[in-house]
């Protein structure tokens, strides 16, 4: 299945189904990059012909009379195990085999597993797959010379999925097709990873943007404090900071200038926000999208997903009326701005071309792929080299064990995260970096919530750091400050016990009483709601205990501890509410304290706030959609962040009391909590423009990685909302542009 998009361009970029935080978005994106630096220099030439594809945004199926341009110049291919792999390719003019090479790069991200069903469309013409006057399956003519293909090593991910092989020309640049088999059937291919599904804010110290209105100063010295504060001076690669610093505010801006997209800056945290350096203004958020401008490939796009957390700084609630059909916000926006920016400058997106190993030359180098694609091996040569951007390894339980001491339990990434870029860099000699650290994350599983056809819990947020709760592990003991960041609480949780060799609190329970429920409710459900049956309830402690296999003396000597501190704004143990960031998500109301109505009468609060937001629905959605189309972020921004930032602003005066409550109102509720990860952080180790390097220190010629797939820029430090999406919108950015050199 094929989805084209847009003019010629000299690069060649094969990934492989992104997976994780970095969403595959990010890898269009890159494909984006290189097709922008690859502009000049000698045409490419490729072996064969190539016949009629369908370009995604025509919203007629056949374009009767127009051929499609036969060069390949951009290839991105990518797959994960729930999405079929996108192949995004340049096209210009007719060329032959006999004509010089270009600059081409090839961009991997992600795999499928073993064992996939074949998509019942398999073989078949389809509405975007190459078909009309040859059939590429069968066609000699786009088998590549295997006398100029060097296979890299073999290894366990060969079974999986589907490859991709070009026809190669006699300078060593090969192009070829993408075919595509299903995952399963009537599953449609989707774009937008973890991203996708996220908020889709990026973190970017000194992004520039609205700084009056925020209120908030900045500068790279700062930022320089705040990364290398708490001893990462020693750990952390000074260049690769240096550069991530340097390169992230024009990263934000060349998305806004390439694309119908805006940023919105907020007062949110650092997740280290009591250091030295932190910072309240380094978020951006991504203002509203017009899918329209999609055109057909907007139903590539992956839907986002609600969290429905219980209380939220930022006023989203006013939100929840929006119509996500006619305009799209948080990861959906990003997802699809950076589509865009393919679409308009002709970007192929294809599904369903796994790769396999990387094509080296004798000398090492990196000059190609080898990928699956309808039931057989095709390679593409890519003289620029090949850039892993395949996301992290969190959906394997193998690789898990190995690095990570076991598997996860709840996943909340799309799946297919296998680690094929370990896999691909190992076979060619790359080093390894920062294979124990990850994206950490407690999380929710709920019953019945299987998207694309496994579980995907819920990110664990907020809920964590209001009032009369704690959590608990199996011996009812506290273990960390609920409230902390969640890649914080999830490293504890994750922490493997020296004597015994198991994770302890790796399974635990959120534990709150009746004044909770009443106050707040929890994952949409509003305060005072009915109870689902996923939470425990009992009268008494003693009964929740029994219920949950809790040890019952432990959690009765942990609440009689915890209730008597509590009303004073004190947790002496665990320092609960001592942070900005703590109180970030607490239960305070600056404006009329006691006397708020969320205070006095909150679950008529809420439905009343439900109602307004289904009664401004249509208002709020006609005005972003006109926001969307206009396409003016300084003047959204002049609009909006402003009075977002006075509403924000004094929440940022919370009290420690704000997080603290006892818990003696009965009954009793728990809600069992998973210790996961948003993504991996290891990989191929990188340099600062995402040159893979070898076991000596030295770049690998023609390979690159960025995202989650490998570098670890910052080693796992994670700075705040937006980090992981910062790290591969910046070192994509980078990798790209040295790739197209």
């Amino acid at each position: 299945m094929d989805v084209r998009l847009g003019p010629p361009s000299r690069a060649f970029c094969v990934a492989h189904s992104f997976p994780g935080v970095f969403p595959r978005s990010q890898i269009v994106w890159w494909g984006f990059l290189v097709r922008r630096r690859c502009t000049t220099g000698p045409a490419t030439r490729v072996s064969g012909e190539f016949e009629r594809s369908q370009r995604v945004g025509d919203h007629r199926r056949e374009r009767p009379g127009r051929s499609t341009p036969s060069a390949v110049r951009h290839l991105l291919v990518s797959r994960t195990t729930s999405d079929p792999g996108l192949i995004v390719e340049r096209r210009g003019e007719r060329i032959t085999k006999d004509e010089a090479p270009a600059n081409h790069v090839a961009l991997v991200t992600h795999r499928t597993r073993p064992g996939r069903k074949r998509s019942h469309m398999q073989g078949q013409q389809r509405s975007y797959s190459y078909g009309g006057d040859r059939d590429e399956r069968s066609d000699p003519a786009h088998r590549f010379h295997r006398d100029r293909v060097t296979e890299g090593n073999s290894g366990r991910g060969r079974r999986r999925g589907r490859r991709l092989r070009r026809g190669r020309a006699d300078g060593g640049t090969q192009c070829g097709q993408a075919g595509s088999t299903g995952p399963r059937r009537g599953v449609q291919p989707i774009v937008g990873g973890a991203t996708g599904i996220s908020a889709g804010a990026a973190w970017i110290p000194n992004h520039g943007f609205s700084t009056e209105q925020l209120q908030v100063e900045d500068d790279l010295d700062k930022a320089r404090r705040y990364l290398y504060g708490e001893g990462r001076d020693e750990i952390l690669d000074h260049g690769i900071v240096e550069k991530f610093l340097e390169t992230g505010p024009h990263v934000v801006r060349f998305i806004e200038e390439h694309t119908s997209f805006g940023w919105i800056p907020a007062i949110w945290p650092d997740y280290r926000s009591d250091i030295d350096g932190a910072s309240v203004g380094r978020a951006l958020f991504p203002g509203p999208f017009d899918p329209e401008r999609l055109g057909e490939a907007r139903q590539y796009v992956r839907p986002a997903l609600q969290t429905g957390m219980a209380r939220n700084p930022l006023p989203f609630w006013m939100l929840a009326g929006l119509d996500s059909k006619d305009v799209w916000m948080a990861g959906p926006a990003l997802v699809g701005a950076l589509l865009e920016g393919c679409l308009n400058n002709g970007v192929d997106v294809r599904v369903e071309a796994p790769a396999a190993r990387l094509v080296t030359e004798d000398s090492g180098s990196v000059r190609g792929v080898v990928v699956r694609t309808n039931g057989a091996e095709k390679t593409v040569r890519a003289a620029k080299g090949v850039v892993l951007a395949s996301g992290g390894f969190e959906s394997s339980d193998e690789v898990t064990k190995t690095y990570l001491h076991a598997p996860f339990k709840a996943q909340v990434s799309p799946k297919g995260h296998e680690g094929i870029a370990v896999q691909l860099a190992e076979e060619v000699g790359a080093a390894l970096t920062s294979m124990q650290e990850a994206w950490w994350m407690p999380a929710v599983q709920l019953p019945g919530e299987t998207p694309e056809g496994r579980p995907l819990a819920r990110v664990f947020l907020g809920e964590r750091s209001l009032p009369h709760s704690i959590m608990v592990n199996s011996k009812g003991e506290r273990f960390a400050n609920e409230a902390l960041p969640y890649d914080q609480l999830g490293k504890i949780m994750r922490e493997v016990d020296p004597k015994t060799g198991t994770m302890p609190n790796a399974t635990a329970w959120f534990v709150f009483d009746h004044n909770y429920w009443t106050k707040f409710g929890i994952f949409g459900i509003p305060p005072g709601g009915e109870v689902p049956e996923y939470i425990h309830r009992a009268d008494t402690l003693a009964g929740l205990a029994a219920q949950i296999g809790v040890d019952e003396v432990g959690l009765l000597r942990t609440v009689d501890q915890f209730n008597p501190e509590a009303p004073k704004g004190r947790d002496p143990w665990f320092g609960r509410g001592e942070t900005l960031f703590d109180r970030y998500f607490g239960a305070y109301h600056p404006w009329l304290g006691k006397n708020s109505p969320d205070v006095r009468f909150p679950g008529a609060t809420a439905k009343a706030r439900a109602g307004i937001a289904a009664a401004l629905g249509p208002v709020v959605t006609k005005a972003a959609e006109a926001a969307a189309k206009k396409n003016d972020p300084e003047r959204l921004r002049s609009v909006i962040v402003g009075p977002l930032a006075k509403i924000t602003r004094p929440i940022l005066e919370s009290p420690q009391s704000s997080v603290l409550g006892p818990i003696d109102t009965s009954p009793y509720y728990a809600l069992k909590v998973e210790a996961s990860a948003l993504g991996t952080v290891g990989g191929p180790k990188t340099d600062a423009y995402g040159r893979a390097l070898n076991t000596e220190g030295k770049p690998i010629p023609g390979l690159y990685a960025a995202g989650n797939a490998g570098g670890a820029p910052t080693k796992g430090f994670y700075g705040g909302a937006g980090g992981t999406i910062s790290l591969g919108l910046v070192f994509g950015y980078l990798a790209g542009r040295e790739a197209a050199r």
